[in-house]
């Protein structure tokens, strides 16, 4: 991720204390600018007396330049979602679908498009982008952003895994349109929702079984836990400001969630089919985002940290997951813990074990229940 300026920038104090905001700098970096400019502050100094008195002070771009870029460090990753067309014709052209997508919008959303082939059936189409955020001063309110879209082709089933946000979405569903789809018939497209799905409890068994079931790992602890007593049908009556004591009821179930999930490790399913079901249908709230970690089974000094949920919480229809972190004990302080870089491959490999689990949990607690297929015609 990088800033990109325009040619001419002018800079008054308002905007040059936003600039030094504490989002946008560490407070002993703030300190080590002001010692440059002169300025000498004690360690305990309020940040916005700090942020005033450079304000004050005349600044050249150099300077601005300096904190711009200890601003521009790299965003963490992006999680990811999925879905699958599972009745495509066969010998799928990804390269002509990424293709048909930058004629499309490449220049009107001034978009760059680089198509890598990462596999013998996977191809990575990386897409760079700005983004504007005019709320922010105008030297760093654009921004130069990348997303991902992974297009894996296996026999009459084409699955896409792409960064989750809008612009990524949009981008996948041009792809899905010009896939040429088996016998011209709608198009079946496979993804994990939960929209119809109106039992507390069993939106809870959704992610209690996916984070006990990742191939070749073993459940150790969850980190937290968001939950949520709202479905579809009474969204609209819902008031959109939470009261302070759904705040806090929020809070406390959380909290008894976490505590029992984390119990699951200790003492099995015996947990699972009795106190955190009896909660889920007591109270009526339901987990919809959880992060947790898991260790390897080959080797107990190596974990990893995962995150699923919803964008949406009562709607759970777009599910988002990603591996946040690989780490492992030192192996000359075994109480201590080091991040171990993750290679492209490892990524990728850990998210697809990620979105396994979690398809196969959304198919055990789905059974009976009438799950949502898009359907759409293919353009010739």
């Amino acid at each position: 991720m990088k800033f990109t300026h325009l040619s001419r920038v002018y800079l008054g104090d308002v905007e040059f204390f936003e600039l030094l905001s504490p989002k946008n700098l560490a407070a002993t970096n703030l300190l080590k600018l002001a010692r440059s400019r002169g300025l000498v502050f004690s360690l305990r100094a309020p940040n916005e007396i700090v942020r005033g008195k450079l304000a004050l002070l005349p600044s050249d771009w150099q300077t601005v330049s300096r904190i711009l870029e200890d601003m521009a460090r790299p965003d963490p990753a992006e999680r990811k979602t999925s879905l699958h067309v599972q009745n495509c014709a066969p010998n799928v052209d990804v390269f002509a679908l990424v293709a048909h997508v930058r004629n499309e919008r490449g220049l009107s959303s001034d978009e760059t498009y680089n198509v890598t082939k990462i596999s013998n059936d996977t191809t990575r189409t990386e897409v760079t982008y700005t983004e504007v955020d005019y709320s922010k001063a105008v030297p760093y309110q654009r921004r130069e952003r990348k997303l991902y879209v992974d297009v894996t082709t296996s026999g009459e089933t084409t699955s896409f895994r792409f960064s989750a946000n809008d612009r990524a979405k949009q981008i996948v569903q041009l792809m899905q349109s010009q896939l040429r789809l088996k016998d011209d018939a709608p198009a079946k497209v496979a993804a994990i929702s939960l929209f119809a799905v109106r039992d507390a409890a069993l939106r809870t068994k959704f992610f209690t079984d996916l984070i006990k079931d990742i191939k070749g790992f073993k459940y150790q602890n969850t980190t937290h836990v968001n939950v949520d007593l709202r479905f579809p049908a009474a969204e609209d009556e819902e008031s959109d400001e939470e009261s302070v004591e759904d705040k806090r009821k929020k809070s406390k179930v959380a909290e008894k969630v976490k505590g029992l999930v984390n119990k699951m490790s200790l003492t099995g399913e015996q947990v699972l089919a009795a106190e955190l079901y009896q909660l889920a249908l007591e109270s009526g709230y339901y987990i919809c985002n959880i992060s947790w970690s898991c260790e390897s089974k080959e080797d107990s000094r190596f974990h990893i940290d995962c995150e699923a949920g919803f964008s949406d919480p009562v709607k759970a229809d777009q599910f988002t997951f990603d591996v946040t972190r690989y780490w492992r004990f030192k192996p000359e302080a075994p109480d201590s813990e080091e991040s171990v870089k993750m290679s492209d491959e490892q990524r990728r490999h850990f998210a697809g074990l990620l979105e396994e689990a979690a398809f196969r949990s959304y198919d055990a607690i789905t059974i009976g229940v009438t799950k949502p297929v898009v359907k759409s015609k293919s353009k010739k």
